[in-house]
């Protein structure tokens, strides 16, 4: 049985509980539950990257973008860009 963690961020809906891994492997996965829970299948992390850690090395905040990619038919009219918004994630 894996141990979990919950998770504070600034997405829609309550907290977010992840397997308890490294801060970056937990940022990630918090990430991608939001993206799915906001913009379903096709829901996507783009980017996420480390923003700011404590002195003592156990709290992280991460911001990500997240967001949905294109159907192929939305490729071939738009290009692959993605649409979405960025997050802020407390691990």
């Amino acid at each position: 049985m894996k141990k979990t963690i919950t998770i504070k961020h600034t997405g829609t809906g309550g907290d977010v509980r992840v397997a308890i891994d490294s801060a970056r492997n937990m940022a990630r996965a918090a990430a991608d539950i939001l993206a799915r829970r906001e913009f379903g299948r096709r829901g996507t992390v783009v980017a996420i990257r480390l923003d700011s850690w404590s002195e003592d090395g156990k709290a992280h905040t991460y911001e990500a973008f997240i967001g949905r990619s294109p159907t192929a038919s939305e490729a071939r009219k738009y290009g692959n860009s993605v649409s979405g918004h960025n997050v802020w994630i407390y691990a």
